[in-house]
C-alpha cells in the first residue's frame, strides 16, 4: 500500500527532475499514457487520472484488508502499522484533488499529520 502511494507521490518529482517514470508499463499501456507524455506533461488528464485512480484503488483495497485483520493484532503490532495513517491521509487528499497527481495541493506538507499520528498511537488504531 505504501509502496503504491509512494510511486504516485513521486511521479511529479521523478518526471520533472530526473526525467524518469517508475510506474508499471502494463498500467501505462492499459490507460493509454506514455512515459514520454508524463515527462513532458502532455498527457490527457482523464487518462492520467484514471491511471492514478486505479493505483490508489489498489492501495485502498490493501488498507481496507489490513484494517479488517487488525482485530487479530496486539497493541504493539498495531503501532507498527501507524504509517498506514499517512497513506490514508494522502489517499484522502488525492481524492479531493480528483486523482490529479500533479495538483499543487498534493505537494504541500500535511501540517496535522504529527498530531493525527500521535492520536492514532494513543488509540492504537491505524
Amino acid at each position: 500500500m505504501e509502496g503504491l502511494l509512494t510511486l504516485l507521490r513521486g511521479v511529479p518529482h521523478h518526471a520533472s527532475k530526473l526525467r524518469k517514470v517508475y510506474l508499471p508499463i502494463s498500467l501505462l499501456a492499459e490507460h493509454k499514457v506514455s512515459t514520454e507524455s508524463i515527462i513532458r506533461q502532455s498527457f490527457e488528464a482523464e487518462h492520467m487520472n484514471g491511471l492514478s485512480e486505479s493505483i490508489a484503488a489498489s492501495a485502498d483495497e490493501h488498507l481496507t484488508n489490513c484494517r479488517f485483520r487488525s482485530k487479530y493484532l496486539t497493541k504493539e503490532e498495531r503501532q507498527v502499522l501507524l504509517p498506514a495513517v499517512c497513506a490514508d491521509r494522502y489517499m484522502a487528499r488525492l481524492h479531493r484533488a480528483q486523482c490529479d497527481i500533479f495538483n499543487a495541493q498534493l505537494q504541500s506538507r500535511d501540517a496535522w499529520l504529527p498530531a493525527i499520528l500521535y492520536w492514532n498511537k494513543i488509540k492504537s488504531t491505524y
